[in-house]
């Protein structure tokens, strides 16, 4: 507060009042002290940016609001000044550091006056903190230092002549001189013409308030004249009072080299993909397909984007997209590595392809999840020149037949001959009786019965001779290979009755299979008649044929044995190729044929050669199992 004494004698109570309250509404803090360093005004200012209140520093003396180092030396100033009259901050003006009240230290101006007051000497110390303005320096200073560490090229231009006023390092170096700031330099000696065109564009359209900034892709010069790809934001702000376009620039050079790498890398693997044989969809874990190559659009007659997002499943036949699901979910599990099967895929026109895929799971580096490749080829020409075969093998088939049928011609004339003999035979006798008045009823019903059982048998030769020789469309069906053994016994009784052969039937189980009964009965009878033929070159008290149907691990077996001579070891190994014999006249295609029509069942087929002589002619098919009739053919 102001000293009492001293004012009232000099100023109106009214004026010192006054006084106070200009000194109370200072925004700086005003302390004043006479020569002996006795307090005599302490403005609320001073109190709130030092913590103290005026009792509290009329009490303990002026030192409290400095640091002690200085407060201890302060009396010292005072007194020197006083002795020498020399002035080293009075009037002057510095900086020094302030202590509050909790010990926190401050740094702030002081301004220090000398004026007299009667007959003292008062000194009166305005003191401005300085920590907002330290702070908002640090700040700025924070600030260039990013700027001028930025790796980004900055360019200050001023709004009419667009020349260059500031520029950061990063500008410097990029622009190829130790200097960018300079007298003349400007935009346009930054840019390409075309790249300066379309930034006056955009600064005019900034001018007109439409957009407040713009990236840009332009092409910028160096000092050297070297021309280089840039990405560029213009912006505008104020800049000391004026408006300036700030732009960041960025050199692109590497990130375009990266990319063309990465560009003309996705060519060479789109190139590989699309002339690729196959077709390749990639898809990611959820199913959804991501990219498709030329061959898989060719193949089913879609363009790119009827395939691209949707699932991998939809295009193929709705039977199977369920079990074509869960391999995918296996494979993105990796509970499988690398799944194949045949699928039927919808072609544009609605036709199903038949195709084979081959499914994997990958895991590229800049994917968290795997995705599927799959890879198909279509098995439509495979599967013409399969059913081509199919229908050479049933036409070789049929030729075997009635090759089979001519050889058996003079057995078949002479089998057909004794029931219509006998017939004629019995109609005779049965004419007779018909003329005699005392004819016997219970006789001639008897001779009508054996006619009609002779009439029967010729009639079942007839039918199994028809069936053996007529063409038919490969069926398959559930049958006892039994049966099948019993239904050609008819025909085989011919040769070995003619022949003097015992046949033997050792029939096992009736199990079941599945196959085509006709095409089976032709393997059967092809392997009694071989084993009939070796039979014969044995005298005739040993000549026996045996004929065994057992169940077997992998299926239903049936074995034609003979006791002849056996095979000839040089013929071994070739006995079921096409054109290979052991008779002197035979066409060599009766056990190829036989082996074609046992491997198109799924079984297998062959002979041994049992240590006592003999052969062993054997084939073994799949056992009949539930549904299997809706297997079809092949």
């Amino acid at each position: 507060m102001l000293d009492n004494c001293t004012m009232e004698s000099a100023v109106p109570t009214s004026d010192i009042a006054t006084l106070q309250a200009i000194l109370d509404g200072a925004v700086d803090a005003i302390v004043s002290i006479d020569e002996h360093g006795e307090l005599l005004n302490y403005n609320a200012a001073a109190a709130q940016l030092f913590q103290y209140a005026e009792p509290e520093v009329r009490a303990g003396g002026i030192g409290m609001l400095m640091p002690s180092d200085i407060a201890t030396r302060h009396p010292d100033f005072i007194r020197r000044y006083l002795d020498e009259g020399e002035r080293h901050i009075i009037g002057v003006g510095r900086e020094l550091t302030c202590q509050r009240k909790d010990g926190s230290r401050f740094q702030a101006y002081l301004s220090l006056s000398e004026s007299n007051s009667g007959d003292k000497r008062v000194f009166t110390a305005i003191i401005h903190d300085l920590t907002e303005r330290n702070r908002l320096r640090a700040r700025v200073s924070a600030i260039g230092d990013i700027l001028e560490e930025s790796i980004n090229a900055l360019y200050v231009l001023e709004r009419q002549s667009l020349r260059v006023n500031y520029a950061n390092r990063a500008a410097s170096t990029s622009y190829g001189a130790d200097e960018v700031v300079g007298p003349g330099l400007c935009l346009a000696d930054l840019v390409t013409a075309n790249s300066y065109a379309r930034l006056e564009r955009a600064m005019q359209l900034i001018d007109e308030g439409h957009h407040q900034s713009f990236n840009l892709k332009v092409d910028c010069r160096r000092a050297c004249g070297e021309i280089y790809p840039a990405q560029l934001h213009l912006s505008t702000t104020t800049f000391d009072d004026n408006a300036v376009f700030v732009a960041s620039v960025i050199d692109v050079t590497s990130q375009r080299k990266a990319e063309q790498a990465l560009e003309d890398e996705r060519l060479e693997h789109a190139a590989v993909l699309n002339y690729a044989p196959i077709g390749i969809v990639t898809m990611d874990s959820r199913g959804l397909i991501l990219n498709v190559n030329e061959s898989a659009c060719d193949m089913l007659g879609y363009d790119e984007e009827a395939f691209i997002g949707r699932h991998g499943t939809r295009f193929v036949h709705t039977d199977e997209q369920l079990s074509l699901r869960s391999g995918f979910d296996s494979l993105i599990a990796g509970d499988t590595q690398y799944l194949s099967s045949v699928h039927k895929v919808r072609h544009k026109q609605g036709h199903y392809v038949p195709v084979r895929t081959f499914n994997a799971a990958v895991v590229l580096h800049k994917r968290k999840r795997p995705i599927l490749i799959c890879m198909f080829e279509d098995l439509s020409e495979q599967h013409a020149i399969e059913e081509e075969i199919k229908t050479q093998r049933e036409r070789l088939a049929h030729v075997a037949q009635l090759t089979q049928m001519g050889e058996m011609a003079a057995g078949l004339a002479h089998e057909l001959n004794q029931p219509l003999s006998a017939i004629v035979t019995y109609a005779g006798v049965g004419e007779r009786l018909l003329g005699k008045p005392d004819k016997d009823d219970d006789e001639l019903r008897a001779i009508c019965s054996r006619i009609s059982q002779q009439a029967e048998r010729a009639g079942s030769v007839i039918r199994k001779i028809r069936q053996l020789t007529r063409r038919h469309e490969s069926s398959r069906s559930k049958c006892s290979l039994n049966s099948l053994v019993t239904d050609l016994l008819p025909l085989v009784e011919i040769d070995v009755r003619h022949s003097g052969i015992e046949l033997h039937l050792a029939l096992g189980e009736n199990a079941a299979v599945m196959a085509d009964p006709v095409q089976i009965e032709q393997v059967i009878l092809n392997f009694l008649r071989n084993a009939i033929d070796e039979a014969r070159k044995l005298p005739a008290d040993r000549q026996s044929v045996t004929v065994r149907t057992s169940r077997a691990s992998n299926g239903i077996r049936l074995e034609v044995v003979d006791n002849g001579p056996g095979v000839d070891a040089a013929l071994r190994d070739t006995l079921f190729d096409p054109f290979v014999s052991s008779k002197a006249k035979g066409m060599g295609m009766g056990l190829s044929i036989s082996k074609s029509i046992i491997d198109a069942h799924s079984g297998q087929i062959g002979f041994d050669q049992p240590d006592d002589g003999g052969s062993v002619f054997w084939f073994v098919l799949p056992e009949y199992r539930q549904g299997a009739e809706n297997d079809g053919d092949e």
